[in-house]
């Protein structure tokens, strides 16, 4: 049962698909329905945050108004066994998982949910909060401005999922105007030239940067009928001690626009 179903009916006890511990309904005036454990719980799916809810309710009413009548069910927080997705699309011939990435969440704990959806047979979309004050615009000489982003540890992941592309969400625009795709690429530090002691001229190059990269392209307006189901084999991540896992996904065809 989702959140939205058990407001309507009489209160009763609630319980985690993912852990097992009982849960509260939480339907104020401010927030949309949500079920919430209890502070201080240590499941992966505790400890939603305003910008969290916000995010997958505007998503949901994205979909609702824009796929709605082309799909069998869209529905918030539906419990797939060992899966809660914010946001689940069934389709009439594949379903989509849409998770909504707007805290903390470990390595591990975000390959293990795609690993989950792929057994599944279920294409997931990861989504981070679109954060305009994070991107930086920098100047090189002979070169024009360009913009990088310093990525956090589960968005380097996420970027990695689908193949250097990030999939963002801005909650302070219209929700009709839908997703915000950004293709990154890898940048580098200032390089050295200077001349030994014997006056022989040396240069480096700069070293490629691990949680810096250049914002290649972004697109602002981009549909979830602009994204195509993929399935991946497993990958090894460079520079990191873990490896992406075989994977069902959605991937933004950059070649259309």
């Amino acid at each position: 049962m989702t959140a939205s179903e058990a407001a309507m009916h009489a209160k009763q006890n609630y319980f985690c698909p993912n852990c097992g511990s009982g849960v509260n309904l939480r339907n104020g005036l401010v927030k949309i329905e949500h079920f919430g454990h209890n502070p201080g719980h240590s499941c992966e799916y505790a400890g939603e945050s305003l910008l969290h809810i916000q995010m997958k309710s505007q998503i949901h009413k994205n979909l609702i108004e824009s796929i709605g009548s082309k799909v069998k069910n869209i529905e918030l927080e539906k419990p797939l066994g060992n899966c809660r997705p914010d946001v689940f699309i069934e389709g009439r011939k594949k379903s989509i998982a849409i998770e909504v990435q707007a805290s903390t969440l470990t390595p591990e704990q975000i390959l293990n949910r795609t690993a989950r959806y792929h057994v599944k047979g279920i294409n997931v979309l990861w989504v981070v909060p679109y954060e305009s004050d994070r991107i930086t615009n920098s100047y090189r000489p002979g070169q024009q401005d360009y913009r990088t982003l310093r990525l956090k540890e589960y968005e380097r992941i996420m970027s990695y999922l689908y193949f250097k592309t990030l999939v963002a969400w801005n909650v302070n625009r219209s929700y009709t105007k839908g997703f915000i795709v950004m293709k990154l690429k890898d940048a580098y530090g200032d390089g050295a030239e200077f001349y030994t002691q014997d006056g022989e001229y040396q240069s480096f190059d700069g070293k490629k940067l691990k949680m810096i990269k250049e914002i290649e392209e972004t697109h602002a307006d981009v549909q979830l009928p602009e994204f195509q189901p993929r399935s991946c084999k497993p990958f090894s991540m460079p520079m990191a001690n873990y490896d992406l896992p075989a994977r069902s996904i959605m991937v933004y065809d950059w070649r259309k626009r």
